[in-house]
């Protein structure tokens, strides 16, 4: 019996020890593979006043691409990098509606795949002009 148990807790004590070292191989390729995704970015322009200031310097997440109305993405139109955040999103359609938070209008209709990333946090803030 007590030959038993001791095989039964060793068996057990490896198969931690197997997922424990699995789980860290798991966690070290995410970590990896989360350093590609994050890039920082400096914000130009004054459509997200309040929020953001011209000159902020903020993270932004290529590789999550969860949308949620609320995000604040990355986006990209002809001849622009365009910053704000989402009011709708449709992934039947893949449109997406996107506004600055300090503008008057939206950007109208886009393609979900013209997202760049999402705004993962501040690197720098600016200062405000007064």
């Amino acid at each position: 019996m007590k030959r038993e148990v001791k095989m039964l807790l060793i068996g057990l004590i490896i198969s931690f020890l197997i997922c424990d070292g699995l789980l860290i191989l798991y966690l070290n390729q995410e970590t990896k593979q989360n350093k590609n995704c994050l890039i920082s970015h400096e914000l130009n322009g004054t459509s997200m006043n309040p929020t953001f200031y011209e000159g902020t310097r903020v993270i932004i997440n290529t590789c999550d691409d969860n949308y949620q109305v609320g995000d604040v993405v990355a986006f990209n139109r002809p001849g622009a990098f365009i910053f704000h955040r989402i009011l709708v999103i449709d992934y039947e359609k893949e449109i997406f509606i996107a506004k600055g938070d300090n503008n008057i209008f939206h950007d109208g209709e886009n393609n979900i795949s013209q997202i760049y990333g999402k705004f993962e946090r501040l690197q720098s803030e600016a200062k405000k002009n007064v």
